[in-house]
């Protein structure tokens, strides 16, 4: 029984010292964003003036802006700028990151085919774009003062496929 005591002790002690307090605090705001679905939504970038970008999850669902009074603004491309695949599983791009001016990056389903990286200024225009002989192209972030974004493309490969990093 004191070897038992020991060990408890032993293996107590060590982790007693790992609990360091956090330097620093959080403050919390809860945000209800009635989007009428009933979905979850994730929220994917935030801006310092408050913004966010948010992606609500599931079949027929949108990605929105959400300004600083949290005014929801749905992300979607107009037809002039996007052809979108009318079977596609969202009704929108799904978005990845944002810049600080609001400029959001992510994927969208092009009616061509492949999925098809997706850039939306703040004013709502978009910019598609489809690496040269990609399978799949995907912006994955922006810079926070935008001008810079980072992605993802994939190549066939029989019947896997090679991703690759820009």
């Amino acid at each position: 029984m004191h070897g038992l005591v020991l060990l408890v002790m032993f293996l107590l002690v060590p982790i007693a010292g790992w609990a360091q307090p956090f330097p620093g605090s959080f403050a919390y705001q809860n945000l209800d964003v009635p989007d009428g679905s009933g979905r979850p939504i994730v929220i994917v970038a935030y801006t310092p003036d408050g913004a966010l970008a948010a992606n609500v999850m599931g079949r027929g669902s949108l990605s929105y802006r959400l300004d600083a009074a949290h005014t929801l603004n749905a992300i979607q491309c107009s037809p002039t700028d996007f052809q979108r695949s009318p079977t596609a599983f969202r009704a929108g791009p799904y978005i990845f990151g944002m810049s600080n001016d609001g400029v959001v990056v992510g994927d969208d389903e092009a009616f061509t085919g492949p999925d098809t990286a997706i850039l939306q200024l703040a004013s709502g225009r978009c910019f598609p774009y489809q690496y040269p002989g990609a399978a799949n192209t995907r912006f994955t972030g922006i810079a926070r003062a935008g001008g810079r974004v980072a992605g993802v493309y994939s190549e066939p490969l029989g019947n896997r496929a090679r991703f690759h990093g820009f």
